[in-house]
């Protein structure tokens, strides 16, 4: 009988550890699953222009059918974008819930803007430091032939003020002019700040401080080719009587000063 009773004990005991294993190994599951989940949104969060469902499985070391399945549950959550691109689904992190997936690809669009930016100056500096010894005037020339190019959108000028009877209202036009050339930018999310400082009564030329928000190590050489790009432009709205030019450039806050005004 003892034996019997003996043989119930361990039963009993043997049941109570598979549970107990069940359980745990339950629990290891929920929480694996929320390690996971993390690790796929952070990743994401890291990645600029999105990964696809390879690149997360190989860098999380997990199947590819694993990270399919959390993909899918976060993309109902409406916590990613997926969009398709060829052959590959390409995962995007929503940013600040925003809901117009439009808008979160234009804002990484500017990034990748501003990515082939920072390519193009510094091979610029490399390929053509030997060649000129005025790399500045070199970049804002280039900025004109861009600007006579680039099919850029029209500026909305209202009744063109005369020079001759109000020079200061028509500086401040031009500074309009160039604040909505200024906007196109920031189609692709805020990328630029730019404010007029306006011209005392008797002025020739006004200031327009600008910041670009993406800093990079050769953000004067932007702050040049823009220069060259916005002179283009007034001369095409204005005639060619005008001149803009990088008055200062502050490179510890990334501000830049332009001046605008009436060739001498």
């Amino acid at each position: 009988m003892k034996k019997k009773i003996n043989i119930y004990e361990d039963l009993i005991k043997l049941s109570i550890q598979n549970n107990q294993k069940h359980i745990k190994t339950e629990f290891l599951k929920k929480r694996g699953g929320k390690s996971i989940r993390k690790n796929i949104l952070t990743l994401l969060d890291n990645a600029k222009f999105g990964l696809n469902y390879t690149q997360i499985a190989e860098r999380l070391g997990l199947s590819r059918n694993t990270v399919k399945k959390y993909i899918e549950a976060l993309k109902k959550e409406d916590k990613i974008l997926i969009m398709e691109i060829g052959r590959s689904n390409i995962c995007l992190i929503k940013r600040d819930k925003i809901q117009d997936s439009s808008r979160d690809i234009l804002n990484r669009v500017g990034f990748f803007a501003n990515d082939f930016m920072i390519s193009f100056f510094k091979a610029f500096e490399k390929v053509f430091s030997p060649l000129h010894t005025n790399l500045e005037e070199l970049i804002k020339e280039i900025g004109r032939q861009m600007s006579k190019t680039i099919d850029w959108p029209i500026v909305e000028i209202s009744a063109k003020t005369n020079p001759e009877k109000d020079k200061r209202a028509y500086l401040i036009q031009i500074g309009k002019v160039c604040l909505q050339h200024f906007e196109v930018f920031n189609q692709f999310g805020k990328v630029i700040d730019a404010e007029i400082i306006p011209p005392p009564l008797n002025a020739t030329s006004l200031v327009i401080r600008i910041k670009y928000t993406m800093d990079f190590e050769n953000t004067e050489f932007f702050y040049h080719m823009i220069s060259g790009f916005y002179e283009q432009k007034l001369h095409e709205n204005f005639g060619e009587n005008l001149f803009t030019r990088v008055l200062e450039i502050q490179k510890d806050n990334s501000i830049c000063y332009f001046e605008a005004g009436f060739k001498d």
